[in-house]
């Protein structure tokens, strides 16, 4: 009897474990996380939720949705981050951004030498709307009053050399986890790139 009854409580200890487990299943199926619309969020915000740890608990193609709707960020809003914030942030979104990166890549080099050039142009195009609203930004702030004290100068001298150290480290963190391949047709892009632009300034 007693084993009868130990082999009973087993069977339904067994049964309740797995029913356990196929509730818990269930659960996380249907309720699959999704990512807020940037476009909702302040500019600090978005970045900032891009270090979190529900970003990370995203389904890859949540990550990549979110990134494609957040579009080109500036500099200015990824170094109002936290040091610890931005590494999250790089360690978060590569795997995404590689596979965005190499898609693109083979998309570009699959075109025509026609059509290759077409998007050249375009991204040449908009880098230089983006270099005179910088240059207009850098005029303005020429403008404004500063004052000429020793602290005031080194602050003033330590924010402007962050820029370089931010932008430096994601180009070598995004570098160092780039396949061959996709560096390679990186690296031929630019080249291309550069031609191009010396192309269309020889006209």
């Amino acid at each position: 009897m007693k084993a009868e009854k130990t082999n009973k409580i087993m069977l339904i200890t067994g049964i309740t474990v797995a029913s356990t487990a196929l509730i818990a299943t269930a659960i996380s199926v249907f309720n699959t996380p999704e990512a807020p619309d940037p476009n909702q969020l302040g500019p600090r915000k978005k970045l900032v939720y891009m270090s979190s740890k529900h970003f990370s608990r995203l389904p890859e193609k949540e990550k990549t949705i979110y990134i494609k709707k957040l579009g080109q960020t500036s500099m200015k809003e990824y170094r109002n981050l936290s040091q610890k914030e931005r590494t999250a942030l790089r360690k978060n979104t590569i795997k995404p951004k590689m596979k965005m990166l190499k898609k693109r890549m083979n998309k570009f080099f699959a075109m025509n030498k026609e059509d290759q050039d077409k998007q050249l142009d375009e991204q040449i195009a908009k880098w230089s709307k983006m270099r005179k609203r910088w240059k207009n930004r850098g005029a303005q702030n020429k403008n404004k009053k500063t004052t000429t004290n020793k602290s005031t100068s080194k602050k003033s001298s330590d924010t402007k050399k962050k820029p370089n150290r931010n932008r430096n480290a994601m180009r070598q963190y995004f570098t160092e986890n780039m396949d061959s391949t996709t560096r390679a047709q990186m690296m031929e892009y630019w080249k291309r790139m550069k031609a191009r632009m010396q192309q269309k300034k020889g006209k």
